[in-house]
């Protein structure tokens, strides 16, 4: 019994190698499905204000298959080798009762001993058939914890700037976002994008990056960003609730609120990736001449072909 013990184990485990990979893919095919309807759900307005139900719809089911597919195989991996570990475990059994009842009749043992050994034997599987268990599952989560080691290992791409520009002092500059890679992103340095993440809260705690309902938010830093209206017009003002993703907001909405917690943190140096992408030429002006003011004194850098900000800009790199 202790020597086929060992045996069975390592049986298991060569055969659950293949299980992680499994486990792995399912993993990612499971994240793209997920992204798939978050995507389809955040722009499901405008997926059927042209018409695009039916390849959102081929999109997401073509996700989902693959994933099903994966799940199937990582499954039947698992199954394959449960069944091997009960194979081994009857197997093990087998073997203990025909040796032992061999050595009854030849003499070697009593029957009451025989009893006593088929006993251990029993009493035994059930750990043996624990461990094969084990040895499945821990497959299974180690292709999981793989699919986290890859994310949390990707590292940013740190191009420098290829003009080796100076952004040091008091510089309002734009640059074409088609020619210009971003800097390093350095402490003191904060780099904007203009799809910027609102979250579920208030708009108080979205600008302040914290859930305290005291938070000070400068109404220089609302006017500056454009974010003065939208205040505004909610009855709580500054306190108004904000769904998951900001999906009660409009997309200019959302980007000048982005902007306002931009201009809150208050870096040494901003980088600007079109910020008023999503508002009317109007908005863009009075956002222009706003940073303008409020960031005189510090650098910010506005990757953009807005003509709002070229025509205020220290420098313009084409």
């Amino acid at each position: 019994v202790l020597i086929i013990a060992p045996i069975i184990s390592g049986i298991v485990a060569v055969s659950s190698r293949g299980i992680s990979q499994r486990s792995s893919t399912q993993q990612a095919t499971l994240a793209t499905a997920g992204a798939q309807v978050g995507d389809t759900m955040l722009g499901l307005r405008v997926i059927k204000a042209i018409g695009g139900e039916r390849w959102a719809s081929s999109a997401y089911h073509q996700a989902s298959q693959e994933s099903a597919k994966a799940a199937i195989n990582t499954a039947a991996a698992t199954g394959k080798v449960a069944g091997i570990g009960e194979l081994a475990v009857a197997i093990n059994l087998a073997a203990v009762l025909l040796m032992a009842a061999w050595r009854v009749s030849s003499g070697q043992l009593e029957p009451g001993q025989l009893i006593a050994i088929i006993g251990i034997g029993v009493y035994l599987s059930e750990p043996i058939r624990l461990l094969s268990n084990s040895i499945n599952a821990a497959a299974v989560a180690h292709g999981a914890a793989n699919r986290v080691a890859e994310f949390l290992s990707v590292e940013e791409d740190k191009e420098t700037n290829p003009e080796n520009l100076d952004v040091s002092g008091s510089t309002f500059i734009v640059a074409n976002p088609d020619c210009l890679t971003l800097p390093e992103q350095h402490e003191g340095a904060l780099i904007v994008p203009h799809a910027a993440d609102v979250f579920e809260g208030t708009i108080r705690s979205n600008i302040a990056m914290n859930h305290d309902p005291a938070a000070v938010v400068d109404d220089s830093v609302l006017a500056a960003s454009g974010a003065t209206d939208i205040v505004a017009a909610l009855p709580d003002g500054l306190d108004a609730q904000v769904r998951d993703s900001g999906s009660n907001l409009s997309g200019g909405q959302r980007q000048r609120i982005a902007l306002a917690r931009a201009l809150h943190a208050d870096p040494d140096v901003l980088v600007l990736v079109d910020p008023t992408s999503a508002v009317d030429s109007v908005t863009e002006v009075n956002i222009a001449q706003g940073i303008r003011k409020y960031r005189a004194g510090k650098t910010t850098m506005v990757l953009s072909t807005s003509p709002a900000f070229r025509h205020i800009a220290d420098r313009v790199i084409e």
